[in-house]
């Protein structure tokens, strides 16, 4: 793990994006990482928010932005569900002392189109390792989906482009205030991502390779 001022070996990749974020060169290298200060996400939502006016803080902003793009372009061919996890704080003792469900922030989506940057770097470099794959749902699992929405009121004809249909979906829901639990009816109507040596592509992701190196 990650500790101030402690020296840790890395494998790291340095992506260059054009002016239109898009990835012209991507290289992996070894590095050593030498953490100058711990953040939770809660302090980095904070700065994100105020953005105070330090020197040392300036990379992190052009970063933001240029994640708030490349996240616009991935939802393109992408989905983005509204889900919950469930966060335990534990005291001095290892004591459980409560629990509070996490929603998605501007620094996890900050850390997450990072991730995926480079882990599909990564897919990029094998032609046979370990893909995470994920394929599209089939036709009666979505038939399914859309009789099962129609009795909470979302009534949605179908459409045989699965990305279109689902946004169509969440719009719906979205009016309804029925987000997070549509979204997990759609998820439960997906197939299952699996891990494997042959690339199948990440239907949800919307990428043609996709594996997990961070």
């Amino acid at each position: 793990s990650l500790k101030p001022h402690l020296d840790r070996l890395a494998y790291c990749f340095k992506i260059t994006l054009n002016h239109e974020n898009k990835v012209i060169k991507e290289e992996l290298f070894e590095g050593i990482i030498n953490s100058k200060r711990r953040f939770n996400y809660d302090e980095v939502d904070e700065i994100l928010v105020q953005k105070p006016d330090l020197k040392e803080l300036s990379w992190l902003y052009e970063l933001f932005e240029i994640t708030k793009n490349l996240r616009k372009m991935r939802l393109k061919n992408a989905f983005e569900f509204r889900t919950e996890e469930l966060r335990m704080n534990l005291d001095e003792n290892l004591s459980l002392k409560s629990t509070v469900f996490e929603k998605d922030t501007p620094s996890h989506n900050l850390i997450e189109d990072c991730m995926l940057l480079a882990n599909k770097a990564a897919a990029k470099l094998i032609d046979i390792g370990i893909f995470r794959n994920h394929l599209s749902a089939d036709a009666r699992k979505i038939d399914k989906l859309l009789n099962e929405l129609r009795e909470l009121g979302i009534d949605v004809n179908f459409k045989p482009n699965l990305p279109e249909l689902i946004r169509d979906i969440q719009a719906l829901a979205d009016e309804l205030n029925l987000r997070a639990e549509v979204d997990k009816l759609i998820i439960k109507a997906q197939k299952k991502a699996e891990y494997s040596s042959v690339n199948a592509g990440h239907f949800g992701l919307g990428f043609d390779k996709y594996s997990h190196f961070t």
